[in-house]
Order: structure tokens, then sequence, then C-alpha cells
């Protein structure tokens, strides 16, 4: 709420007008999502990523490692475990992936910055009155 002395009336001395501005508000994007879905993230996580992927592989080859040693191990049986052991090798192949993924948004902000309002004596000496100025 805002009072004024209002100018150009008869009966008070001299006038305020006031002079208000209205400063830009400040717009944020953070395009870190969008990057990190096609793939440029930042050094900190990649290196994460990469520590649990290789985790992952390493515990895979102890796996295939074990179970090549049972096979192996299993001499009583009738057939040769050294070529089953060479077969499912050769069966083993890299498969690839073929994945169509949505990019994350980015993150937008926006913060809107109050209006600057000030008051000018137009004319006259002195005040009269008291001015109280208070946005809510």
């Amino acid at each position: 709420m805002a009072i004024m002395i209002p100018s150009g009336m008869s009966g008070f001395p001299g006038g305020f007008e006031p002079r208000i501005s209205q400063p830009r508000g400040i717009l944020t994007i953070d395009n870190t999502p969008v990057r990190a879905s096609l793939g440029f993230k930042d050094t900190s996580v990649f290196a994460q990523e990469n520590a649990n992927r290789g985790n992952q592989t390493m515990l895979a080859f102890i796996g295939r490692i074990a179970a090549e040693g049972n096979r192996m191990a299993r001499i009583e049986d009738k057939s040769d475990p050294a070529v089953e052991a060479g077969k499912s090798a050769l069966d083993t192949f890299d498969s690839f992936e073929i994945r169509l993924a949505s990019l994350d948004p980015p993150i937008i902000r926006y913060e809107r910055q109050g209006p600057n309002i000030s008051w000018v004596q137009t004319s006259g000496d002195s005040l009269t009155g008291r001015i109280v100025n208070q946005l809510i």
C-alpha cells in the first residue's frame, strides 16, 4: 500500500509523483539432464558409472570362469569337458543393443523481481505528511 500526497491539488504546497521501474527477472536454464541423456556427463559421474560397469564385468567374468571350472571338474562324465568348454566359448559372441530413448528435459527456473518505486518531489520546499511505500 502506498500513500501519496497528490500534486496539483489546492491546499498542498507541493506534490510527489511515483517513479516506477520494473527490473528484469532472472531466467536460469540448467541443461545438465539433457547433456546426461546424450552421454555428456560430469567427470565424477562418468568415472562412477565406468567403475560400476567394470565391477559388473569382472563379476560376470569370474562367474564364467567358475562355471567353466565346474564343467572341467566333472571328468567322470562320459563326455569330454574340454571339448564342451571350447564349443561354449565359440558360441558366445558379443551382442549389441539399440535403444530409443527420450531426452530428459532441462531444469528451467524464473525468479521474478519486484518493482522499484521511488517518490520524487515535484514542487514545494518541505515535506508535508509521511509517505509509506509497502508492497504486499
